[in-house]
């Protein structure tokens, strides 16, 4: 019972469902075949017989490190080294390093976006494959770009590189049909690569700012684990064509609506590629410190 929604490997005797496990701990039996809800998954691995223990002690707080693994980070070490998890102190709120390309940091924003009542913030965005084309604060493409990029602190603001951010589309069908589970589309082509598969379209759609939000299908863009009850839906910055736009509902699954909608957001950030770090291990207990 982690407050998500995910599935299991475990079919329905007799039946097309599968089960799943609810925000609330009960698993169901779900129609796997065209279902409208994206759920998540908890991957699971075999690991081979002769993998030997460097540290910890096997608890939450001091998981076991296994030989192999990434060594700890070293103080002035570039974060650009690091991997994909780690915890980042951006500007005195919490982040997770998505990915690295490019030697550019990919940052996500733990927490959705809150007012100085501590409320979270909701807001429509543009639509369509227009993501950076609002025209005032009622648009949250606009808002990250203008009012909450210029409250961040002068040293933290020019860690942000001015970068592309690939609007890669989904498809949809009339509703109640949700984003198309191929959910490839919207990740599989980046500022420094397009791959040449079928799964992927070649769009030249590119939003150029320092803020974006998160993809579907992209890691730390699921909700934060609560009950639907306490969650709230966030937009993604993927497009559904030809007028809707991603989101994760309050309730964890994927997505799409109207842009007119009031929806909150994590946003993302690409950092330089000289950002360093001063001190932290990269844990959401004490996460990386950095400056330039």
């Amino acid at each position: 019972n982690n407050g998500y929604y995910w599935w299991l490997i475990t079919p329905k005797t007799s039946s097309s469902g599968v089960y799943t496990v609810y925000y609330d701990g009960k698993a169901y039996s779900t129609n796997q075949a065209g279902y409208v809800h994206s759920y998540g998954v908890r991957p699971t691995i075999n690991m081979k017989l002769n993998i030997k223990i460097t540290s910890g002690d096997g608890s939450e707080n001091t998981p076991y490190t296994i030989k192999g693994d990434i060594s700890k980070p070293s103080t002035n070490e570039l974060l650009n080294k690091r991997v994909s998890g780690e915890y980042v102190r951006f500007d005195n709120e919490l982040y997770r390093i998505v990915n690295i390309a490019s030697n550019l940091t990919k940052l996500t924003k733990v927490d959705y976006i809150r007012d100085n009542n501590d409320s979270v913030m909701t807001k429509k965005i543009s639509g369509n494959i227009s993501y950076g084309t609002g025209i005032d604060n009622t648009y949250w493409d606009y808002y990250l770009n203008n009012d909450w990029y210029n409250a961040i602190t002068n040293d933290y603001r020019n860690m942000i590189l001015l970068n592309d951010w690939y609007l890669g589309s989904v498809k949809g069908g009339s509703p109640p049909v949700a984003l198309d589970t191929n959910y490839k589309n919207s990740i599989c082509a980046t500022l420094d690569t397009i791959e040449s598969t079928s799964t992927c379209e070649r769009t030249k759609s590119i939003y150029n700012g320092y803020v974006g939000i998160g993809r579907i299908g992209e890691m730390f863009t699921s909700q934060l684990a609560s009950s639907s009850d306490t969650a709230v839906g966030m937009w993604m910055i993927t497009p559904e064509i030809p007028r809707y736009v991603g989101v994760v509902y309050a309730s964890q699954y994927a997505y799409r609506l109207q842009p007119s909608s009031l929806y909150a957001v994590r946003p993302s950030l690409h950092l330089k590629s000289s950002v360093k770090i001063t001190s932290g291990n990269g844990t959401e207990t004490d996460p990386f410190e950095i400056s330039l």
